[in-house]
């Protein structure tokens, strides 16, 4: 390989996210994050900042797929750009360069938690009792069941993702009855 005409370095987005104001300061907090001095901090002090940033991002990735959610009811993927696109997926695949796979999943993963059968366990990973991934599984858990069963297996399930790994949590969902 030419060093002359490879890199080692990654790739920027291509056009960086124009941040509304009301995001600056979580931007702020994040550039303040990056720019400190790690190596000063004891191990207790970096287990528990991996612990607390893990949970952050976790509630944070609630807050996202609760706005995916809004953009994705009210038909503004490509508003931003002022232009309609053909799916939500597909403006995730272009504009945030997410796998088709990873995009479908988020926006069905969204769909079910902030306006399907599982407000429950939205609220639970937007108060950060459950992970991103917890939440996810009991989304494709239950995708197949009637809403009414869902709803009623909900509260059992967001207790058992609680306190299970979502490995085992999944297990649990594919032990939910259908009707």
């Amino acid at each position: 390989m030419d060093s002359n005409t490879h890199s080692n370095q990654v790739a920027a987005w291509p056009e960086l996210p124009v941040l509304p104001d009301d995001l600056a300061g979580l931007a702020a907090v994040v550039d303040e994050l990056a720019d400190q001095d790690l190596d000063r901090l004891s191990g207790t002090r970096r287990a528990e900042r991996v612990q607390g940033l893990r949970w952050l991002l976790d509630r944070l990735e609630g807050q996202w797929l609760k706005e995916l959610a809004g953009v994705d009811a009210c038909g503004a993927a490509g508003a931003d750009r002022g232009e309609q696109a053909p799916s939500t997926a597909s403006w995730l695949r272009r504009r945030l360069r997410m796998g088709a796979g990873a995009a479908h999943e988020a926006v069905r993963t969204a769909r079910a938690l902030f306006r399907g059968p599982l407000p429950g366990t939205a609220q639970a990973l937007t108060s950060g009792a459950i992970s991103a991934a917890h939440a996810r599984v009991l989304a494709q858990g239950t995708r197949q069941l009637p809403d009414h069963v869902t709803a009623e297996a909900e509260p059992v399930l967001v207790e058992a993702a609680a306190r299970l790994t979502p490995t085992t949590a999944a297990a649990a969902t594919s032990a939910t009855p259908t009707p």
